[in-house]
């Protein structure tokens, strides 16, 4: 794992922002002007971070991340 992805997963679980590191990750992946190293190293931090979700949820119940609407996610990190 980079150092960048390194210090993007342990950002997710000490500060709540999991979903918004995310959901620029996933938006990363999806960017036509993103590079084939880029792309490899946005769906690295997705998972790690889907891994850091998964093991913050209560009594063993599983997040199912691919149900976070990161439409609005995004929509409210570009606002501010």
């Amino acid at each position: 794992m980079s150092n960048t992805q390194d210090w993007l997963t342990r950002a997710a679980a000490s500060d709540g922002s999991s979903t918004q590191i995310l959901a620029i990750a996933l938006e990363i992946t999806k960017s036509p002007q993103a590079s084939t190293a880029q792309v490899a190293a946005a769906k690295r931090v997705a998972n790690s971070v889907r891994t850091v979700l998964r093991q913050r949820a209560p009594s063993g119940v599983a997040v199912e991340v691919s149900q976070i609407r990161f439409a609005a996610l995004l929509e409210a990190l570009r606002s501010g």
